[in-house]
């Protein structure tokens, strides 16, 4: 129950252009004003790019509703992205993938701040900062980024996030590397410890 999928079938990601998800930024909001009516749950939305936050808040500017977005204490709305999300918390939290296929139905393996080196850290802040649920708005599947392209440690974490969104199944690992590559002490402390 605490993550939720929604394929944006028809999104298109303005790869030459505006680096837009135009569709899924309507999308993300539609489902805002659907929680905010039905639930009042709080709620805070991430988009994984800077772009897309735009779009996002644009979308808002659009339907006269950008008061939606004013800070009115400690659980008001946000919209932010990968890089400025951490610390922040709300009941619900809606993530705008953004990146798809372009008006050519091609889908380029440039991910932003996910390509980068620490882009998985990037993708586990965002992934965590629902107190309830998690819902996933994404015009690609899993399926649809190929094994043999994922050479990023954040890119195959994206994909497998996004098949345990879809299919509430956790994907399946690669056996264990001969050496283990551990981000600090306590990681290796915790890791020997289950062992």
């Amino acid at each position: 129950t605490g993550i939720r999928f929604h394929h944006v079938e028809d999104g298109v990601y303005d790869r030459g252009g505006s680096s837009t998800n135009r569709v899924e930024a309507e999308r993300v909001v539609d489902r805002y004003f659907d929680i905010k009516e039905d639930s009042g749950e709080s709620v805070g939305i991430v988009a994984f790019s800077k772009s897309q936050q735009r779009a996002i808040r644009d979308e808002f500017e659009r339907r006269d509703s950008l008061d939606e977005l004013e800070d009115d204490g400690l659980e008001s709305t946000f919209v932010k992205n990968l890089e400025t999300v951490q610390g922040d918390e709300r009941d619900v939290i809606l993530l705008s993938v953004c990146y798809g296929p372009d008006e050519d139905g091609k889908l380029s393996m440039n991910f932003g701040p996910l390509n980068r080196d620490n882009g998985y850290k990037r993708l586990n802040v965002a992934v965590t900062r629902a107190r309830k649920r998690t819902e996933v708005f994404s015009t690609i599947r899993y399926n649809d980024i190929p094994d043999k392209k994922v050479n990023r440690k954040g890119l195959r974490h994206l994909k497998g996030y996004l098949e345990y969104a879809e299919t509430k199944e956790l994907p399946t690992v690669e056996s264990t590397p001969d050496t283990l590559e551990f981000d600090s002490d306590f990681e290796r402390a915790v890791y020997d410890r289950l062992t």
